[in-house]
């Protein structure tokens, strides 16, 4: 189910689409009590230009010391989030000043 279904979404919808249904899936496990990193979910928020969902889900990232925080200021993904007034706060928090 797995690999055809991310290929169906991909060929459905191209690479949008594909990351699409992998956000979904995680956020579908996360809710069954699978663990993911936040940050990956954070950053396909980001990717998607959702910021309220990716702001929510870095600051699960920073409870769960997940790695990838260290990360935010320099990963692309989260490009969509820097004009966002909350981005100078946020890199203040975990110390990595804007």
């Amino acid at each position: 189910k797995g690999l055809a279904a991310r290929r169906d979404a991909f060929r459905r919808s191209g690479p949008a689409g594909y990351w699409r249904y992998m956000l979904e899936v995680a956020k579908a496990e996360e809710l069954n009590g699978t663990q993911h990193e936040p940050g990956f979910i954070a950053s396909l928020h980001a990717l998607f230009g959702e910021n309220d969902e990716a702001f929510k889900w870095i600051a699960k990232a920073i409870d769960a010391k997940d790695d990838s925080v260290d990360l935010l200021k320099v990963d692309p993904s989260f490009d969509s989030l820097h004009s966002d007034p909350r981005w100078p706060e946020l890199l203040r928090r975990i110390n990595l000043t804007p």
